[in-house]
């Protein structure tokens, strides 16, 4: 009922940083973490199961300097969140097909809108870019809660 998604991380004077440095191990980057991550996540959450962390937390024994390489980001689940979000809408999106000129409005639970608009507007820039004619714009809702978007469209 619960889990946690930890991207492989690969730290110093280990076994693993060894294999690195030989190149008989990649260790995935920041993005493609990101990416597997939240197809993971999106499979969580289909199954109702609750993610109670993802990747490793920065304290005394995490350090940047301490890592070299792999899925090590202060932010990764958010990140994580920000991806799961924007794909979801780019699925639901695809299924309305949206004209020309018209106005796409997504509306998710007050404390989601944020992870959905993305880190930086991350998300809304993709989906201006993925739908250059419309405008886009995100709404908290309160009749929405968790993890539940809403996508309608505005003629105008």
């Amino acid at each position: 009922d619960k889990a946690r998604i930890y991207p492989t991380v690969v730290f110093a004077d280990t076994a693993l940083s060894e294999f690195t440095k030989e190149k008989t191990y990649t260790p995935l980057s920041v993005e493609e973490a990101v990416a597997r991550a939240s197809a993971v996540y999106s499979i969580f959450s289909e199954h109702n199961v609750d993610v109670i962390r993802i990747g490793l937390c920065e304290n005394e024994g995490l350090h940047s300097d301490k890592t070299v390489g792999g899925a090590h980001h202060p932010a990764l689940g958010e990140l994580v969140l920000n991806r799961y979000y924007l794909t979801r809408i780019l699925n639901e999106l695809r299924t309305i097909d949206p004209k020309p000129n018209a106005t796409i409005v997504i509306e998710t639970a007050p404390n989601a809108l944020s992870q959905a608009i993305g880190q930086k507007k991350c998300n809304l820039y993709e989906l201006e870019k993925a739908y250059p004619q419309n405008l886009i714009r995100f709404f908290p809702s309160c009749s929405l809660c968790g993890k539940e978007v809403k996508i309608f469209v505005k003629e105008n």
